[in-house]
C-alpha cells in the first residue's frame, strides 16, 4: 500500500490552533477549499497540527477535517472533504471525540453540524474519556 505524501499548502493553512483567536482569524477557507480541488488526496492523510496549549508537545495527529471544522469550515469545504476522505467523518482522536464533537464545541455554523450529523448520526452517543457527548460539548462552549 502507497503511502499518501502530505501536501505542505495543506498543512500550512490547518496549522493554527483553533483556541487561539489571532491563530484562528487566519485561516482561509477559500484557499483550503483551493488545495482540497487540486489535492484531494491530501485530505486523507494525518497531519501534526497544532492544539490546545495544554496538550502534550502541542502537537496531535489529525485529519484535515477535524481541524478544518475546528477553525471554522464552510459548509462546501466541509463538503468537498468528506467525499476526499469519508473515513474522516467517523475518526475518533485519542481522548475520544469526532468531528461532530468538534464542530459543537467549536462554534460551527448550524448548516456545518447539521450535515456532519446526518453523515455521521451516531456520533451523538459517543462520549469523550471524560464522558462529553456532542451535545455536552455544545452547553459547555455555549454554543446551544
Amino acid at each position: 500500500e502507497q503511502e499518501i505524501p502530505q501536501d505542505p499548502d495543506l498543512f500550512e493553512q490547518l496549522n493554527l490552533s483553533p483556541h487561539i483567536p489571532e491563530e484562528r482569524a487566519h485561516y482561509n477557507d477559500t484557499a483550503l477549499l483551493e488545495i482540497i480541488k487540486r489535492n484531494p488526496q491530501s485530505a486523507c492523510v494525518k497531519y501534526p497540527f497544532k492544539v490546545a496549549l495544554n496538550a502534550r508537545n502541542g502537537v496531535e495527529r489529525k485529519y484535515p477535517l477535524y481541524q478544518a471544522v475546528s477553525l471554522g469550515a464552510s459548509l462546501s469545504t466541509t463538503k468537498s472533504l468528506c467525499r476526499a476522505c469519508p473515513e474522516a467523518i467517523t475518526w475518533q482522536r485519542t481522548k475520544g471525540s469526532t468531528v461532530v464533537h468538534a464542530a459543537c464545541s467549536s462554534g460551527a455554523e448550524k448548516d456545518v453540524v447539521a450535515y456532519l450529523i446526518r453523515r455521521f448520526p451516531a456520533a451523538l452517543g459517543i462520549k469523550t474519556r471524560w464522558g462529553y457527548t456532542p451535545l455536552h460539548n455544545a452547553v459547555a462552549y455555549n454554543r446551544a
